[in-house]
C-alpha cells in the first residue's frame, strides 16, 4: 500500500491479546445497514469479491451486525476507487466512543485493495466503517470480520455442525469455556442438551467405544454425545449420569476391545442395571434381582478388597462382578424361592421319615 498513515483513538485501554492459533472469518451472511447505496448492501458479507457496495458519494458508512457480541480481533476492508483516490478509513466498534481505528491510504484505479485494521481481541457486535475520498464515490466489494481462536476451539465447532447444532460463534466460546475451566457445564439456547467436561479416558477403549482422537466426535451406542478435543483424551460430553452408570456402561459394552463379559447392554438394561445396585446401595424395595441378555444379575454388599471403582472380572467359576463400592454379581447371594422350598419339603420329609421309625 502506498502513502500509508495510521492512527488509533482508543477510549479504552488495551491488553494483549493472548496467543492464538486459528484465524476464523464470521462476518459472512451477517446482516448490513448502510448509510446509501446504488448496489445492495448485502454484496458487503456475500463471500463475493466480485460483488460490490457503491455509495454513491464521496462519503459513506457500512455497519454488520455480528448478531452477537464476541470476541474479534481483525477487519479487513476491501477498498476500491475509480478514478484513484486517497481514502480515509475510520473502524468504530459498538458505537462512537468504545473503540475507533483510522487509516488513510492511496487506492489505485480500478484495483480491489484489502486494508487490514488489526489489533487486540475486543467484545463486538456491532462493527462500523466509515470512509470518505476527495474525489471518488465510495465503493467495496467486502468486509471481513475475523476471530482468533484456538484448534481445540475449532474442534468444537465442528463437532456441533455435526450434530446440527447449529451453536453460534458466542455459544461455541461458552462451550469451549467448559472444556477450559474443567469444571462447569453449558448449555446452548438452541440446543435441548447440556454439555460437561469430561476428563480423560476418550484415548482409550471403554465406556465410550474403541479409543478415538483429538477432533474426533461421535454419539455413543448409549445416545451421549461426546467430542474428543485434546490428546489426553478430555473433551465434552452429554453424559450426565452418575460415575457408577458409566462404570456398568463400560462393563457391558460390545466385546469389540476384548470384553471379558462378551455383552452388548443398551441404556435401558443399564439403567435397570443401576437402578438395581441405586436400590440395594441405600436399603430400597427392589428386585432380587435384573436379568439382561439371559443372565441374572444380583445386588451384594460385599466389599472387594483390592479392587478399584468400576472394575469389573469373571472369577475361576464363571461368576461376574462388577465394583461399585458394593457391587453387582451374578453369583446369586441368597437362594431362590423356589430353591428353599424344596429346601423346606426335603427337611419336612427327613423330619417324617424319623417320626415313622
Amino acid at each position: 500500500m502506498k502513502n500509508l498513515f495510521f492512527s488509533i483513538i482508543i477510549g479504552l485501554s488495551l491488553t494483549a491479546s493472548p496467543a492464538m492459533s486459528v484465524e476464523i472469518l464470521i462476518s459472512t451472511g451477517k446482516p448490513v445497514t448502510v448509510n446509501a447505496h446504488q448496489e445492495t448492501a448485502s454484496n458487503l458479507t456475500d463471500g463475493n469479491t466480485g460483488t460490490f457496495w457503491n455509495s454513491g458519494s464521496y462519503s459513506g458508512w457500512a455497519q454488520i451486525d455480528l448478531q452477537e457480541s464476541i470476541l474479534i480481533s481483525k477487519v479487513i476492508y476491501h477498498a476500491w476507487a475509480n478514478p484513484a483516490s486517497s481514502e480515509t478509513i475510520a473502524l468504530r466498534l459498538n458505537g462512537e466512543a468504545s473503540y475507533t481505528m483510522t487509516r488513510t491510504l492511496s487506492v489505485l484505479q480500478n484495483t480491489r485493495t484489502p486494508v487490514t485494521l488489526d489489533f487486540a481481541d475486543r467484545n463486538a457486535r456491532y462493527v462500523k466503517l466509515e470512509v470518505s475520498a476527495p474525489g471518488t464515490w465510495i465503493a467495496c466489494p467486502e468486509i471481513q470480520v475475523y476471530i482468533d481462536r484456538t484448534q481445540e476451539w475449532v474442534y468444537t465447532r465442528d463437532a456441533g455442525t455435526a450434530f446440527g447444532k447449529n451453536w453460534t460463534t458466542g455459544q461455541t466460546d461458552a462451550l469451549y469455556q467448559v472444556y477450559t475451566t474443567t469444571h462447569t457445564s453449558y448449555k446452548p439456547s438452541s440446543d435441548s442438551e447440556t454439555w460437561y467436561y469430561n476428563a480423560s479416558g476418550y484415548d482409550v477403549n471403554g465406556k465410550w467405544g474403541l479409543a478415538h482422537t483429538a477432533g474426533e466426535y461421535w454419539t455413543d451406542k448409549y445416545g451421549f454425545k461426546h467430542i474428543d478435543i485434546d490428546s489426553s483424551g478430555a473433551g465434552l460430553t452429554t453424559f450426565d449420569k452418575p460415575a457408577e452408570w458409566g462404570y456398568l456402561a463400560e462393563a457391558g459394552y460390545t466385546d469389540s476391545f476384548g470384553d471379558l463379559f462378551g455383552q452388548d447392554w443398551n441404556y435401558d438394561e443399564v439403567q435397570s442395571l443401576y437402578d438395581l445396585w441405586f436400590s440395594g446401595r441405600n436399603g430400597l424395595a427392589a428386585p432380587q434381582y435384573v436379568e439382561v441378555d439371559g443372565v441374572k444379575w444380583y445386588y451384594t454388599g460385599q466389599d472387594f478388597a483390592g479392587y478399584t471403582l468400576g472394575d469389573y472380572w469373571v472369577d475361576t467359576e464363571g461368576n461376574r462382578f462388577i465394583y461399585l463400592g458394593s457391587g453387582l454379581t451374578t453369583l446369586n447371594p441368597v437362594p431362590e424361592p423356589l430353591t428353599v422350598s424344596m429346601l423346606l419339603l426335603a427337611v419336612i420329609g427327613v423330619i417324617a421319615r424319623r417320626k415313622m421309625r
